[in-house]
C-alpha cells in the first residue's frame, strides 16, 4: 500500500507533497493500521518525545513502522480482542428467576463460621492421623504394618 503511494506520487512528480504535508500523511498511516493491538502500540510510541522526528518524515516513519511491526507480530501477535457477544436484555416478568445470574449475598446474612476443628486441621504436632492418638505419629503407629 505504501509502496504504491510512493510510486504514484513519484509518477505524478509530486514529491514536494510528501515534504509539505508529511505530518498529515503520518497521521493518516497511523490511523489506517488495522490490528487494534498494533494501532494502540503505535499510538503510544508516537506520543513519546523521542519519536517526534518520525512525525515529520514519512520515509523515516515507514521504515520505523516496518521494523516495529515485525517484533510486535512475533511477540504480541495480532489477535484481535474479541468481545464476547452481549446477550440481549429481554424484559422479564416480575417474579421470574434468573438461573444463570450469580446472586450477591445480603448484608444481613450470617457470615460463615469457621469449623470448630479448623485449628486442629493441618497443625504439625497433632499426633497420629490414623488412630488419632497424641502420643505418637503415623510412622510410629502400632496399627500400621510395613
Amino acid at each position: 500500500m505504501l509502496d504504491g503511494l510512493a510510486v504514484a506520487i513519484r509518477r505524478d512528480r509530486q514529491e514536494s507533497v510528501i515534504r509539505e504535508v508529511s505530518q498529515t500523511i503520518v497521521k493518516i498511516i497511523t490511523d489506517a493500521v488495522v490490528p487494534a493491538s498494533l494501532h494502540r502500540a503505535i499510538t503510544e510510541q508516537m506520543a513519546l518525545t523521542r519519536n517526534t522526528p518520525l512525525k515529520k518524515d514519512v520515509y523515516r516513519f515507514v521504515r520505523w513502522l516496518r521494523q516495529y511491526a515485525i517484533p510486535h507480530e512475533r511477540f504480541v501477535g495480532y489477535d484481535e480482542e474479541l468481545e464476547p457477544p452481549q446477550k440481549p436484555d429481554l424484559l422479564k416478568p416480575p417474579g421470574s428467576k434468573d438461573l444463570g445470574v450469580r446472586r450477591i449475598p445480603r448484608g444481613d446474612a450470617k457470615p460463615l463460621a469457621p469449623a470448630p476443628n479448623a485449628s486442629a486441621i493441618g497443625a504439625p504436632n497433632n499426633g497420629c492421623l490414623k488412630c488419632e492418638s497424641t502420643s505418637h505419629r503415623v510412622r510410629e503407629c502400632p496399627g500400621v504394618t510395613p
